[in-house]
């Protein structure tokens, strides 16, 4: 299956590039801005192709793109970094590109010192579903749905927001992505649109 490249934006180890592939996908690129994540996804999967490279900054030319995934990849910006980020991913979208990426909602920061027993410095972002597709459509997506879902994680009770846009006025409704349409399951409880 072939539909245009896909770019999985903060991939980390590779494992939802693995997945895309291993659903078809026969065109795709994961991205992330750790050396280390990318040394890890290119020897998990040395089939596939990986390269370092920064959300805030692609290096990559206008309109390269079909699609874009960023699963959790915007957790670690604030509202002016998600904004440069959404500009840059619309410039490497091809037209009627589409973009579907997660997040954590709420209005909160948690910082961690501490995670799986090592010393860190992170912040990780909540966000206002409605400040985001304000964003989107500020910068020319159009929300073509936006699914929220409440879980239990490490910080008690998370939502998270799926959010699938694209870079054209023309609906495309669904959760397909580069061609590969994700299971049901995967997404599930409330849509918000």
């Amino acid at each position: 299956m072939n539909r245009g490249k896909l770019i999985d934006l903060g991939c980390g180890p590779g494992q939802t590039t693995k997945y895309l592939s291993d659903c078809g996908l026969t065109d795709i690129l994961g991205i992330d801005i750790s050396p280390q994540m990318i040394t890890v996804a290119k020897n998990i999967n040395p089939q596939l192709h990986f390269d370092t490279a920064d959300i805030l900054n692609l290096k990559y030319p206008d309109k390269f793109f079909s699609s874009a995934i960023a699963f959790y990849s915007i957790v670690h910006f604030d509202y002016g970094q998600i904004k440069s980020a959404f500009k840059e991913i619309k410039r490497v979208l091809s037209d009627k590109g589409q973009f579907l990426f997660s997040f954590h909602f709420g209005n909160n920061v948690v910082h961690l010192d501490e995670f799986l027993g090592n010393q860190v410095n992170i912040d990780f972002y909540f966000f206002e579903t409605s400040k985001i597709t304000d964003l989107l459509i500020e910068i020319g997506f159009e929300i073509v749905n936006v699914i929220e879902h409440n879980r239990t994680k490490m910080w008690s009770i998370q939502a998270d927001v799926h959010t699938f846009g694209q870079k054209t006025t023309t609906a495309n409704m669904g959760f397909a992505i580069g061609g590969v349409t994700c299971p049901d399951a995967l997404i599930q409880d409330r849509k918000v649109k």
